[in-house]
């Protein structure tokens, strides 16, 4: 009882300071263990955290699983559905450092779909592997990769990333304002 006093507690707190956080780190938890639809649309965080990420208007997310069945939005449940296992499939939480590269270099087109992106590279693993100490071949430590972080970033914020997470606030919006500013005077 203490264990999920004190989880549901911290969960709160999270939320207090950023909203939203407590349904991510849920959808992170079991987001590998999904198989169908039904299990986001059935469970209220899941589907928050999944419509909210897809822009799927209220009236379609937040009816219950029967009413969906059997109301008109059918097609689009289905198509929702195809979506949301493609989303699942492609950012299963067991990417390789390869697939992050690879997504960041094509941030371009993943924009131009015409949905917001959110790039979260923040002190992430890939780029300690990147940042490897060259004698030991060990990671450079989380604390270590903000400049890394501020690179990636920058890059993204170009490619026309709708929002950055980041540990460094100040200094990747700095970084981003004289990207945009220098990239205001460069000929087309």
């Amino acid at each position: 009882m203490t264990n999920a006093y004190a989880e549901v507690t911290w969960r709160n707190s999270l939320d207090a300071a950023t909203p939203g956080l407590s349904n991510a780190l849920t959808f992170r938890s079991e987001a590998s263990t999904i198989t169908s639809v039904d299990q986001i649309l059935g469970d209220p965080v899941m589907r928050t955290v999944v419509t909210t990420a897809l822009g799927v208007p209220e009236e379609i997310a937040f009816q219950d699983l029967t009413a969906q069945r059997t109301n008109k939005v059918v097609d689009v449940l289905r198509y929702l559905e195809s979506r949301i296992n493609t989303m699942i499939e492609i950012w299963g939480f067991a990417k390789e450092a390869e697939h992050n590269w690879q997504l960041l270099g094509r941030l371009g087109e993943v924009h131009a779909l015409g949905h917001p992106v959110l790039v979260g590279a923040s002190r992430k693993s890939f780029l300690g592997r990147l940042l490897a100490d060259p004698a030991t071949g060990r990671p450079r430590p989380a604390p270590l990769r903000d400049a890394a972080t501020t690179a990636v970033s920058v890059l993204a914020a170009a490619q026309g990333a709708w929002c950055l997470r980041v540990h460094d606030v100040a200094s990747t919006l700095d970084a981003v304002r004289v990207t945009a500013r220098w990239g205001a005077e460069t000929p087309a």
